[in-house]
């Protein structure tokens, strides 16, 4: 005979674990807020114009931290408040110092290619490496250089990586690509890498932060031109559906980012600025591009918090892949808002947040010597502070 003292007991508990269960589960929501995919969702977040006046002289008491980097054909530039114009940290050679330079995450070192150019009799164009030269931002501090042999053909390049202030990712054109200290030179081949892509194959590589996922898109593949990667586990995670030359960013934690997607292979179709989570699941579209524009490569960088995206948009009819156009606005996505807002500035080339996550170094979009400006995104005021001719690479926090 069965005990009905046992199951009500049992019934009470079971009622008692569910209300712990549900209590919990809203704790966990509150506490831990996070991006939710709505792969329903197309219709973009809401654009709000926020317009931006013309830049003015800062006030006499008016300061910023850290150090803005720039660069130029002859040179790494930096510049500090209350400076009167940018000081030269590093000097490079227009001729020799090649494409495929990048920035150490700190800020603090430059890691660039050297090399030649040449065309052939049969008009193949050769990149020719001889080393890696790694200047520092700091003025008066040394240059490495690691020895580097190795040549990429059909105008194609490679690209160095920084895993993180102390190691790159680049290629050799024996040995695939390798991982090296380029203070001590010392070297490991990364054969995860070459058992993706071929060396010659210049595909674009996208780099979680936390180097635990990578997406390789190949913008010459007539299908499947981009796949997601799980580095740790070794393994192909999901066939991405972006566009031809998609803008491709990782969220500063690794666990979104945000990609150029497009509804169907034509190109005249519109492109979106879609979610998607660290595994390539899609959610929502967060801002749906007029026809025949594109975000430029060149300027999107998220603020060090994860909270903002700057970027810029710009007109193009694809008969050709581009990256940056002067005639450009530039938008800020606000992640904790989810808005948009439109500042109504065209800018130059590259963009950088201050390390208080506040402020954007950015240039006007001039032919020849630009501002240097900066944009408060709280008062919406833009300060003129120097000037400088080349891209913004990157704001250090010293």
């Amino acid at each position: 005979m069965a005990c009905p003292f046992f199951h009500v007991q049992f019934e009470e508990k079971v009622i008692e674990m569910k209300k712990l269960f549900l209590a919990l589960a809203l704790l966990c929501f509150l506490i831990f807020p996070s991006f939710t995919l709505v792969a329903q969702d197309e219709t973009g977040w809401p654009i709000e114009q926020r317009c931006v006046g013309d830049p003015t002289p800062p006030p006499e008491d008016w300061t910023f931290d850290g150090t803005i980097l720039m660069q130029s054909a002859l040179g790494i530039h930096v510049y500090q408040a209350g400076w009167e114009t940018p000081h030269v940290a590093a000097f490079l050679n227009q001729d020799s110092n090649l494409r495929g330079a990048a920035l150490s995450p700190d800020g603090y070192w430059y890691a660039s290619p050297y090399g030649y150019v040449e065309t052939t009799e049969t008009y193949n164009t050769i990149t020719a490496v001889d080393e890696i030269r790694i200047y520092s931002t700091v003025e008066g501090v040394q240059t490495y250089t690691v020895d580097w042999p190795t040549a990429f053909y059909g105008g194609t390049y490679g690209q160095i990586y920084w895993r993180d202030n102390q190691h790159l990712v680049y290629s050799l054109m024996v040995g695939g690509n390798t991982i090296v200290n380029p203070f001590t030179a010392e070297k490991d081949k990364w054969e995860f890498l070459d058992k993706l892509v071929e060396w010659y194959s210049d595909p674009n590589t996208y780099f979680s932060p936390d180097w635990t996922r990578v997406i390789i898109h190949n913008p010459y593949a007539t299908s499947s031109r981009s796949q997601l990667y799980d580095i740790e586990r070794r393994q192909h995670l999901k066939t991405l559906s972006l566009a031809q030359n998609p803008v491709i960013v990782w969220m500063p934690d690794s666990t979104h980012f945000l990609a150029e997607s497009s509804i169907s292979e034509n190109q005249a179709t519109p492109r979106r600025f879609q979610l998607f989570d660290q595994n390539g699941r899609s959610g929502e579209v967060v801002f749906n591009l007029p026809l025949q524009q594109q975000i430029g490569k060149l300027n999107a960088a998220w603020s060090i918090d994860g909270r903002y995206l700057a970027f810029i948009s710009f007109q193009n009819d694809f008969s050709y892949l581009i990256d940056y156009d002067p005639q450009n606005t530039l938008y800020i996505l606000d992640t904790q808002e989810h808005k948009i807002m439109n500042t109504c500035l065209a800018i130059g080339v590259g963009l950088a947040w201050s390390p208080d996550n506040r402020q954007i170094a950015l240039l006007d979009n001039g032919d020849e010597q630009s501002a240097v400006m900066i944009l408060n995104i709280e008062s919406n005021q833009l300060y003129n502070v120097a000037y400088h001719t080349g891209s913004i690479i990157g704001w250090r926090a010293d």
